[in-house]
């Protein structure tokens, strides 16, 4: 059953790791939106775990901003 599931979330393979990931929204009574990226990195047998999220104004660019920027984080910290 959870390889099933890595499947379904498997968003990037290389040589070096695999990143697994899921993400969402929700519309807050406010009108704006919080947006959120989780999942987690097996780099052998290191797994390092991550969990994104902000709050936006609706916009069709935020589905591929919070990708981005989760990615520009696990960068920056050397995770991949």
């Amino acid at each position: 059953m959870i390889n099933n599931l890595k499947a379904i979330m498997l968003v990037e393979e290389t040589a070096s790791y695999n990143m697994y990931a899921k993400t969402g929204a929700a519309l807050l009574e406010d009108g704006e939106v919080v947006l959120w990226y989780v999942g987690f990195i097996e780099d052998g047998d290191e797994v390092s775990y991550f969990a994104f999220n902000m709050h936006r104004s609706p916009a069709p660019e935020n589905a591929q901003l919070r990708i981005d920027v989760a990615r520009d984080y696990l960068q920056s910290y050397s995770v991949i």
